[in-house]
């Protein structure tokens, strides 16, 4: 995990870190002072670096320390300490007040909220959309217009978007607002590449809203954020934006980039009123709630 830029818009998280409520493998985190708890075992080979606390509710093996870092364990911990300092025999479950019920209870509420954004978003309409999607040569173009509305919206289905993906920003342009769009299907998998206007200019104006998958397999770089909290995904390329899921299998980078559009959607989104909040800093990734897993880097 790497505190990088948000984006372009300054870096992720002042606060950077992450809360497993369960057990986890190796874990390894890029940038001094960063924290990490476990509320069950660490495995598998971690780096703790200068400034940075682990703190594990169970045992803790494959630790590599370093001067500055701590690591604190309700078991034992093992690995190489090398000037780091290790504080053991805390009694299982010591840190169990920061990663379980807490863990359990945001979890719960984020899921809920989630799922009806997601609805909610699908069921935004104009009674004239001046934004349109038509067929190219190898894949959908999006003539993405605001037409005096607050954000540009499209209603597609995933078999509309065929090899590549580009954009037509008429009187759009990425930063004044945001662009939604709400793709159909169950079972999708990315082949679409981007090209054209379709690039990192467009990484914090876009949520793709996947309301109905299951299961998404991202095989090209998507810039967006990725708002599919009944789907479980997997990629194998890099996902340029925020990722919430149901279930996430990280099997390529995501670089976050938050939506960072004026949103204008007080007036057709209803309540709870965290979701403007939640969009505007659009920052989960993998809201895999049944893992109760929450990552506090993008928080």
């Amino acid at each position: 995990m790497n505190n990088g830029s948000n984006g372009g818009v300054g870096q992720v998280s002042t606060n950077p870190g992450a809360l497993i409520g369960g057990n986890s493998t190796s874990m390894n985190f890029n940038w001094a002072g960063s924290g990490f708890d476990v509320g069950g075992n660490l495995t598998g080979n971690s780096n703790v670096g200068p400034g940075q606390t682990y703190n594990i509710g169970g045992n803790a093996s494959g630790v590599n320390g370093t001067g500055g870092a701590t690591v604190k364990a309700g078991g034992t911990i093992s690995g190489n300490q090398n000037g780091a300092t290790f504080v053991q025999g805390l009694g299982t479950g010591w840190n169990a007040a920061s990663t379980s019920d807490v863990t359990a209870a945001a979890a719960t509420s984020l899921e809920a909220d989630l799922k009806a954004l997601s609805n909610a978003l699908y069921g935004l309409s104009f009674t004239s959309n001046p934004s349109t999607v038509v067929a190219g040569s190898q894949g959908a173009i999006f003539n993405a217009a605001l037409g005096g509305n607050d954000y540009a919206l499209f209603n597609i289905n995933a078999s509309q978007l065929g090899n590549e993906i580009n954009f037509n920003l008429l009187d759009f342009s990425a930063g004044d607002a945001t662009i939604v769009i709400n793709v159909g299907g169950t079972n999708i998998t990315w082949l679409s590449n981007p090209v054209g206007n379709y690039n990192g200019s467009l990484n914090q104006s876009i949520i793709w809203n996947f309301y109905e998958a299951t299961n998404i397999d991202f095989q090209r770089m998507v810039h967006g954020s990725i708002l599919a909290p009944f789907a479980q995904i997997a990629n194998n390329t890099a996902l340029e934006g925020t990722v919430v899921a149901k279930s996430f299998n990280m099997n390529g980078e995501v670089h976050l980039g938050t939506d960072d559009g004026n949103l204008g959607f007080g007036d057709v989104v209803p309540e709870p009123a965290t979701w403007a909040m939640m969009i505007a800093g659009f920052g989960l990734v993998g809201a895999a709630a049944r893992r109760r897993r929450r990552i506090s880097a993008a928080a």
